[in-house]
Parts: C-alpha cells; sequence; structure tokens
C-alpha cells in the first residue's frame, strides 16, 4: 500500500504544524533579529493597491474577504493542504511586490519570505511550478517530474494533477486524463511493442471510466452499469491509478528511444 505523505512526513519526523507556527511569526510579527520597521505583513497592506492579481480589491482585507482567505495562528482543521494554502498566498504576494522594486527594506524581507517558504517546500518535498503567471506547490513526485520534462506541450498538466486544490475534484482530474490519454494516442503500437499488458490495461480503463466515452448516462452506447453507480471517492483512487500508469507509460516509451545506445554500450563492456 502506497504511504500518504502525511504518513511520511510523520515518520521522517517532519512537523507541519511548527513549521507552519514559524511562517507564520515571520509574517505577521517584526522580527526580532532585523531592521526592519514592520512585519511583512504590515508592508503588504501598506503596498497591496501595487499586486497585479488584486482585481477589484482595494485593500488586502477586502481581498481576503472576496476570495476567501482566511488563515489563523491555531486552525483548529489544520492539515497539510492548509499550509500549501498559506504558503502560496504570502510566497505570491512576495514575489509580486518584490519585483514593483520598493524599498530595499521591503525586498530584504520580501526576498528573506521567498527563500524560507521555498525552503520549507523543499523541506517538505514540495515543488514550485508556475501556473498562468502565479506560483503553485505540487507534491514532488520524481516520475512526474521526468514525464514534464518529457513532455513539450503543457508539461505542467503532469504536474498540476498533484496539486492538492485537485484533491476530490473528479471532472479537473478527468480533464487532465483525457489530455494524457490523447497524448498516448499516438504512440499506442510503440507501447503496445514495449508493454502490452500496460498498453492493453491502461487503455482499456481511459475507455471505460467515463474518461473518454461516457459510461454513465443510460442513453450512451458506451454506458457502464458499474461505473454509473460507483462512488466518487472509488473512481478518483482509480483517476489516480491510471495517472500513475501514464508515468509509467511515457517513461518506458522514453527508455525504448535509448535501448540501441543501451545494447551498444553492453556490446563494448563485453568486448
Amino acid at each position: 500500500m502506497r504511504r500518504n505523505l502525511a504518513e511520511v512526513l510523520a515518520t521522517a519526523k517532519i512537523s507541519i504544524e511548527t513549521e507552519y507556527q514559524e511562517l507564520f511569526k515571520i509574517i505577521y510579527r517584526k522580527l526580532l533579529f532585523s531592521n526592519y520597521s514592520y512585519s511583512f505583513k504590515q508592508y503588504v497592506n501598506y503596498y497591496f493597491h501595487l499586486v497585479s492579481y488584486r482585481g477589484t480589491a482595494t485593500t488586502l482585507e477586502s481581498f481576503n474577504y472576496m476570495y476567501g482567505f482566511d488563515f489563523e495562528q491555531f486552525p483548529n482543521d489544520f492539515d497539510i493542504e492548509y499550509l500549501i494554502n498559506f504558503c502560496e498566498y504570502w510566497y505570491n504576494l512576495a514575489v509580486d511586490l518584490y519585483n514593483k522594486g520598493i524599498s530595499t527594506e521591503f525586498q530584504n524581507l520580501s526576498s528573506f519570505i521567498q527563500k524560507h517558504i521555498m525552503t520549507l517546500m523543499d523541506k517538505i518535498c514540495y515543488k514550485r511550478i508556475n501556473k498562468n503567471n502565479l506560483f503553485i506547490f505540487v507534491e514532488a513526485n520524481k516520475e512526474a517530474i521526468a514525464v514534464s520534462e518529457i513532455l513539450k506541450d503543457e508539461p505542467y498538466d503532469v504536474l498540476q494533477y498533484n496539486h492538492h486544490s485537485l484533491k476530490g475534484n473528479i471532472e479537473a482530474k478527468k480533464s487532465l486524463l483525457l489530455k494524457f490519454s490523447n497524448i498516448l494516442e499516438p504512440k499506442r503500437k510503440e507501447l503496445a511493442i514495449i508493454n502490452s499488458s500496460l498498453e492493453s490495461k491502461i487503455f482499456g480503463l481511459f475507455n471505460n471510466l467515463n474518461i473518454r466515452h461516457n459510461n454513465v448516462d443510460l442513453d450512451s452506447k458506451h454506458y457502464k452499469k458499474y461505473v454509473s453507480e460507483m462512488d466518487k471517492q472509488e473512481l478518483e483512487s482509480w483517476y489516480d491509478e491510471i495517472y500513475q500508469m501514464f508515468l509509467i507509460a511515457m517513461l518506458q516509451l522514453e527508455h525504448f528511444k535509448k535501448i540501441d545506445d543501451i545494447n551498444e554500450l553492453l556490446q563494448k563492456l563485453k568486448a
């Protein structure tokens, strides 16, 4: 059984609660070891009118109200998603205002905040990606990173699948899996040669789990009673499994390109 990230972090004795409290204090309080005049939050309040993505919000408070941001020092329902939301929120503000070239004092503090958050993300095995000129943090799945480097079109889709905001979002995951099936389709014959079992199974799932075809409506020629009655949690679990299969398929296809070079090297090693 694959362990989730929370279990891995617990094994590594990393307390995300402690990390959150430390970051909260850094942002909301004036740093005692520095010569900064204000806390980072106070700076952001003052310069908020310069934020690029503020929309019609004129203050940080109105922005939070519009988009439902409400971070507490001691939240009741704290988990790793809460921490990631908090980091994304303040990291983007830090980057956006840093690029406005405000005061040297603010830029130094902003740079400190950015580095602290990135160090924390690295510590808990998360990776930063740029999505529509805003940064999000996703689990640093080594296979996903490798596949994103292979793909030339929309490489971030592969990484975005791991973003916490997609947890429970069946439609968003389905949309991404449909893209992945379209990426694999032209390579299907090649994949069948390399790994016929994987090719058969992954396309069987693409075609029968309401991804490429409508498998849930009675009037659809692709209707599957079992799929239509499947609960969302089970369906999402299978979607996550298909995602892992897609990563394996892409890596095997990439490896196959190098097989001649590998065979040549082995021949040289025998000489």
